[in-house]
Formats: C-alpha cells, structure tokens, sequence
C-alpha cells in the first residue's frame, strides 16, 4: 500500500508538500513538511509562519518528536484529530482520495 503523505492550504485548496512513499517512515513526512515550509517562507516570509495551523491525524509519523519539533520550531500551531474519523481532516481525506483512485490505483 502506497503512503501519500500531503500538506494542503486550507484557504485555498492548493497542494503546498506531497510525496507518494512505501513507507511510513517519518523522513518523508518531514521531507513534506519542509516542502510546505519553504514555499510558505517564499510566498510570505518566516513571519507568516507563525499565523499557521498543521491539522492531521494522530499518525505516528506526525506525532514523532521530530516532526512536532520541526513544526514548533517555526511556531506553528500543531492540531490533531481527537480520534480516526475521515471527517475531521476532509481536505486531506478529499485530496487523498483523488489521488488513489485516479492516478495511484485508476480502473481501467
């Protein structure tokens, strides 16, 4: 099973980090998450870094010491899930969905 790790602007729905991964592995959730974090730093400046909010589930990669230190670092306000539910992280569940069915796993 294919791991697709991605950080999506809520505002505007833009994709702002992806990788599509075998693994779990918090190194490409991290890699990710840099994504995210360099094009916030270009569109606006550390600063605006501050002003963000990481919402995902309580998935081990995002919930290791590594990634919540990346996120505190840059003083960004870390969000979880209370317990698995789909719909408390729609944008990404949408997002991912799209992804799997049409490009990842597309039905001949």
């Amino acid at each position: 099973m294919l791991n697709t790790p991605l950080i999506t602007d809520a505002y505007s729905h833009k994709v702002v980090g992806w990788a599509v991964a075998d693994t779990l592995k918090a190194a490409v959730s991290k890699q990710v998450l840099q994504m995210a974090i360099d094009q916030a730093v270009e569109m606006g400046g550390r600063e605006c870094l501050a002003s963000l909010i990481h919402h995902s589930d309580r998935g081990v990669q995002y919930c290791g010491d590594t990634y919540v230190g990346m996120l505190k670092s840059h003083g960004i306000t870390i969000s979880m899930t209370e317990d698995y539910k789909p719909t408390d992280n729609a944008i990404a569940e949408r997002v991912n969905g799209i992804l799997k069915t049409e490009c990842i796993y597309p039905k001949d």
